[in-house]
C-alpha cells in the first residue's frame, strides 16, 4: 500500500481480543497516570506486548514539531528527537487527524526514507491521541512487512485514548496541585503576617506600659525634689520610628558628672507633618 491510510476506529471499534489482561492492566495504570512521565512510563513498558509490534514510540506535538518522547523497540528509533510536523507520519497524524498506516515503507512514495533506512522498521501504524486536535501520536513499528489488522489499530487506538484522557487528567492534577500549593503559601503568608503584627503590638504596649509608669513616678519624684528619670529603654524606642523617618534628628551628649543624654530637634521634614498632623487633629475636635 502506497498511500497513508485515513480509517478511523471509535474507542471500542474492532475490540473483541483486546480486552485482555495486559491490555486492561495498561488501561488501568493510565487511568491513575498523573503526570507526562506516568503516561509515557505505562506506554514504554506495556503497549508493545499488546500491540505485538517490534516498536513502540510516544511522540508529543511541541511548538510545531514532533517530539519522540521514549520508545520501546528492538532496536534504537528517534527517542530524544524533534522534527518538524510535515516531515514525518507522526505530524502528519496529528495535523490532520486520522490514524496511518504503511504496510511495505519500501514502496511508500510519501515516506522520508532517509528517517528511516538507518533502522529495522518495515511497516507501521500510527495513530493520534485525542481525535479532535491531536496533541500526540503513538507509534507502532514492525521489522517486516506488514499491515496492520483492524484488532491492531484499535488496541492502539484504545490505548492513545485512553492515554488523552489520562494526560487530561495529568493537567488537572497539575493545576490542582498548583492551587493547593498557592493556597497553602499564602495562608503560611498570612499566618506569618499576623504573627508579626502581633508580636509588634505587643512590644509596642510592653513599651507604652513603661513609659506609663516612668511618668507615673513623675509626681513623687517631684515632691522629692529629684530630677525625673526615664530610663533609655522605655523611651528611646518610641522616638526610633520617626528619628527613622526623618521627621526628628538626635544626638548623644556627654557631660561631666551627669549621666550621657541624648537631645533631639525636628527636621524641616518632622515640622511638615507636625503641621499636617496638628490640621488633623483640629478636624477631628471640630468633628467631636
Amino acid at each position: 500500500m502506497d498511500v497513508l491510510d485515513g480509517r478511523r476506529f471509535s474507542w471500542f471499534g474492532a475490540m473483541a481480543t483486546p480486552f485482555q489482561e495486559p491490555f486492561l492492566s495498561a488501561i488501568q495504570a493510565l487511568s491513575f497516570a498523573r503526570s507526562v512521565d506516568d503516561v509515557t512510563r505505562v506506554l514504554r513498558t506495556q503497549a508493545r506486548s499488546i500491540i505485538g509490534a517490534d516498536g513502540i514510540t510516544f511522540v508529543l506535538r511541541d511548538a510545531g514539531q514532533c517530539y519522540y518522547v521514549d520508545e520501546d523497540a528492538i532496536a534504537p528509533l528517534w527517542k530524544g528527537r524533534r522534527l518538524p510536523l510535515e516531515s514525518c507520519i507522526s505530524g502528519w497524524v496529528m495535523l490532520y487527524g486520522p490514524p496511518a498506516v504503511v504496510p511495505a515503507i519500501s514502496v511508500a512514495s510519501r515516506i522520508a526514507h532517509d528517517a528511516y533506512r538507518p533502522t529495522f522498521v518495515r511497516s507501521l501504524a500510527m495513530v493520534p491521541v485525542r481525535t479532535e486536535a491531536p496533541i500526540a501520536a503513538i507509534g507502532a513499528y514492525w521489522a517486516s512487512v506488514h499491515e496492520a489488522s483492524e484488532t491492531e489499530l484499535a488496541s492502539l487506538q484504545s490505548l492513545a485514548n485512553a492515554a488523552s484522557l489520562a494526560l487530561a487528567n495529568a493537567q488537572l492534577y497539575a493545576d490542582l496541585q498548583g492551587a493547593i500549593a498557592s493556597e497553602r503559601q499564602a495562608r503560611e503568608s498570612a499566618e506569618t503576617a499576623s504573627r508579626l503584627k502581633e508580636r509588634k503590638i505587643s512590644f509596642n504596649l510592653k513599651k507604652l506600659c513603661e513609659l506609663q509608669q516612668a511618668f507615673d513616678k513623675f509626681p513623687q519624684q517631684k515632691r522629692e525634689g529629684r530630677q525625673p528619670v526615664f530610663n533609655v529603654p522605655p523611651l528611646y524606642p518610641i522616638l526610633y520610628r520617626p528619628e527613622a523617618q526623618g521627621a526628628i534628628a538626635g544626638r548623644w551628649v556627654d557631660r561631666a558628672g551627669q549621666r550621657r543624654h541624648r537631645f533631639y530637634k525636628l527636621t524641616a521634614t518632622g515640622r511638615k507633618k507636625l503641621v499636617q498632623q496638628r490640621q488633623a487633629w483640629s478636624g477631628f475636635k471640630l468633628a467631636l
